[in-house]
């Protein structure tokens, strides 16, 4: 990665191992110039910058930088983990970097920060992916449901988003219905440095956000209701919207990507039972695929102001867990789905009843399809001929095929 200046600060803090990747993550959104954050266990963090700051812009970020270091590490808790399934032993034989690969075979391409395409290969996998949890939710009785893109900001108000996750907002408008300022908008507007530059208040007044999920539009669908059956099962793919800042780096954290999720809608123990029995066949299926994964508790990324307080509420009421798959070229692992229970959360927001009149609990399970598919090109590469011979036989592959480095 190439900058052209970097900011070395020791904090004060002991930085505990269990909060680095926190730490890490949440550093990238202390200035818009930070392009890579790199932490210590020490208490060391080093900011790289795409330009040199000026004086008083370095001083400010390693004010804020020093002061939301502290204040995490206060406030954080290390969570007991809980391992559910562990399948980490398996025998990797391919550890080369996926994304350089991906990029000369032209099976990804790159549009912008968080943005990418895929080729044939790559999309057969997902298509493959889909198919086969498709599957596994039907035969949990699950229904398909198709939701749009975006979603209003009035309900995403209700559900507590804009305090829990205002960092990962992603905003939807339009030009303002009126003629001169359209007309203006066509003649002045232009896209300079990758940055779109229009006349002032030529937006209208957002209503809309891009979905961040999916299970949010089946909660909404369901709001002020009765259920006249008990549980409501759904499933739907969607394309889903997380803004990351620099943390968005190749298929393993997408700005744009693609949901697959199984939604359970009733009672306590009907949520319960629903998501364990999916997330068992989520299992199978990456074990089908040979993939080397885990699944433990975990915490969802929320802001710095909730983070303490949920993340503690979540591992003590055991409410997430996610599938952890392995990078071999990192030696690390990445989160490729989860399961989620929420209790009655969405029931009360959505004002959803269960048949028998009690507020209705919801959870999911859910996978992003890209970092599915990216944990298996990373562990056995885009080279068909090396993949399991399941695989070689359900999924199509193109006639002349890449051969690998």
């Amino acid at each position: 990665m190439m900058t052209n200046h970097t900011i070395t600060i020791q904090t004060k803090q002991t930085i505990p191992n269990f909060l680095i990747k926190e730490v890490r993550s949440k550093l990238a959104y202390i200035d818009p110039s930070i392009c890579h954050v790199q932490v210590e266990g020490s208490g060391e963090v080093v900011l790289s910058l795409a330009t040199p700051p000026e004086p008083t812009l370095q001083a400010k970020i390693e004010q804020r930088a020093t002061h939301f270091v502290a204040r995490l590490v206060a406030s954080a808790r290390e969570p007991k983990i809980n391992v559910l399934e562990d399948y980490l032993s398996i025998p990797i034989h391919f550890r080369d970097n996926p994304m350089e690969m991906l990029l000369a075979a032209g099976e990804v391409t790159r549009e912008g920060p968080g943005l990418y395409s895929l080729g044939p290969i790559m999309t057969r996998i997902l298509r493959y992916l889909q198919a086969h949890l498709d599957a596994a939710a039907f035969a949990l009785g699950a229904e398909p449901r198709h939701f749009p893109a975006m979603i209003p900001g009035v309900y995403m108000q209700k559900i507590k988003y804009f305090s829990s996750f205002p960092h990962s907002l992603t905003f939807a408008s339009h030009i303002r219905e009126e003629m001169d300022t359209i007309e203006k908008f066509s003649k002045e507007a232009c896209c300079k440095d990758e940055i779109i530059h229009m006349p002032d208040n030529s937006l209208a007044e957002m209503r809309n956000l891009l979905s961040p999920a999916v299970c949010y539009h089946n909660y909404l669908a369901l709001a002020g209701q009765t259920l006249n059956r008990d549980p409501v099962i759904t499933t739907a793919v969607g394309q889903c919207f997380r803004f990351e800042s620099s943390n968005m780096e190749g298929l393993e954290r997408l700005w744009n990507f693609t949901m697959w999720e199984v939604i359970f809608v009733g009672s306590k123990a009907q949520v319960i039972n629903g998501i364990t029995q999916a997330a068992l066949a989520g299992s199978q299926l990456l074990q089908r695929l040979g993939l080397a994964f885990r699944i433990e508790n975990a915490n969802d990324p929320f802001f710095i102001g909730e983070f303490a307080t949920q993340t503690a509420y979540q591992y003590a009421y055991d409410l997430k867990y996610e599938f952890l798959a392995r990078l071999p070229h990192r030696d690390s692992l990445f989160a490729v789905g989860s399961r989620n229970y929420h209790m009655d959360f969405f029931g009360r927001a959505a004002d959803i009843h269960t048949s028998n009149g009690d507020t209705a609990h919801t959870g999911c399970v859910a996978f992003g399809l890209e970092r599915v598919a990216y944990a298996f090109v990373a562990q056995f590469g885009i080279n068909p001929d090396h993949w399991p011979a399941a695989l070689r036989q359900e999924i199509p592959t193109p006639i002349q095929r890449i051969q690998s480095t």
